[in-house]
């Protein structure tokens, strides 16, 4: 059908018309007009066109101090037919294959601003698993991440990373195995990569079956309950300082069961009887991760086809 416009509930109407409001900035490239809609009685036509976009409101342009309003945006002309969006009360969101998502606010009739929306540990790519591995200097603060392969570029500054088990900001560019980063808070609040935790409630349990009845696994205990709180987890690899019984303080000691109060260690850990009082650490190992994943969007250029735009995958040489 032409001239007609098809209802969703069945039926057609004869399609309304159109009015010449004004002419786009630049007749001579490409423009798309998307609707902005604030509430039913106020509603917009953004013109996008070459890195801008105009207002125009009930058959008229939206002016101030007798100029359009014009905010600049990154699409070239050319890229306008891409762009995806949803908009939810006065904030539109703007997606694109070559750049990161966007968002548009309007606070007053004149006063529209465009900037690149802020993600929280995330969007991240899936994990390679190709061999390489990622490994960070240090816990929590500004820390140095080796990588085993080239896997950093200079454009990577600003990226993130999900490594150990918590996630980090790359703030500097050294090699293409090496960058600095910034810890960032987890999910539950712990502004670090590997949890830590001292206390003087720990106790350390000897798994011999023949004398203690206990399983064949050592095992360490907090009478405080605090070891799910503070982050450990199944996998885990963790060292033990501060032990009154030198043959506890030990490094590599692999969780194998986690519960609030007990900390489960395979039976290739060897921990000798010792009650609670003396101030034990425990931290979790930062050893090589092979589960690693950078950040979807970065300004580095696409190298293996597998991600579109700024979903970069890292350089490999």
């Amino acid at each position: 059908m032409q001239n007609f416009t098809v209802h969703p509930q069945g039926g057609a109407a004869r399609r309304p018309g159109t009015l010449f409001v004004n002419e786009v900035k630049n007749s001579a490239n490409n423009c798309r007009l998307i609707p902005f809609e604030f509430n039913v009685e106020q509603a917009y036509v953004l013109e996008f066109g070459d890195e801008y976009f105009r207002v125009h409101k009930d058959g008229g342009t939206v002016v101030s101090g007798g100029s359009p309003v014009e905010v600049t945006t990154p699409y070239a002309h050319t890229e306008l037919a891409e762009i995806k969006f949803t908009q939810s009360a006065d904030v539109m969101y703007l997606v694109h294959p070559n750049y990161p998502p966007q968002k548009i606010t309007r606070t007053s009739h004149t006063a529209w601003t465009i900037t690149e929306v802020t993600f929280i540990r995330g969007p991240l790519q899936d994990p390679l698993f190709d061999g390489s591995t990622l490994t960070a200097s240090a816990r929590t603060g500004s820390v140095t991440i080796t990588a085993s392969q080239n896997t950093f570029a200079s454009t990577d500054v600003g990226r993130i990373v999900a490594l150990h088990d918590g996630f980090a900001e790359i703030t500097a560019y050294s090699s293409a195995t090496s960058v600095t980063a910034t810890v960032l808070e987890n999910a539950d609040g712990r502004t670090e990569l590997m949890p830590s935790y001292t206390a003087s409630t720990i106790a350390f349990h000897e798994g011999d079956p023949d004398i203690t009845t206990l399983e064949h696994n050592d095992r360490i205990t907090d009478s405080a309950g605090n070891f799910l709180e503070q982050g450990f987890a199944v996998g885990m690899r963790i060292s033990v300082s501060g032990a009154s019984n030198s043959a506890n303080n030990d490094s590599g000691l692999l969780i194998v069961q986690v519960t609030a109060d007990t900390l489960l260690i395979a039976p290739s850990g060897d921990l000798d009887n010792e009650t609670a009082g003396a101030s034990v650490t425990i931290t979790g190992d930062l050893e090589a991760d092979d589960e690693y994943q950078l950040g979807a969007f970065s300004d580095t250029s696409v190298t293996d086809g597998r991600n579109g735009g700024l979903q970069a995958a890292p350089v490999r040489t």
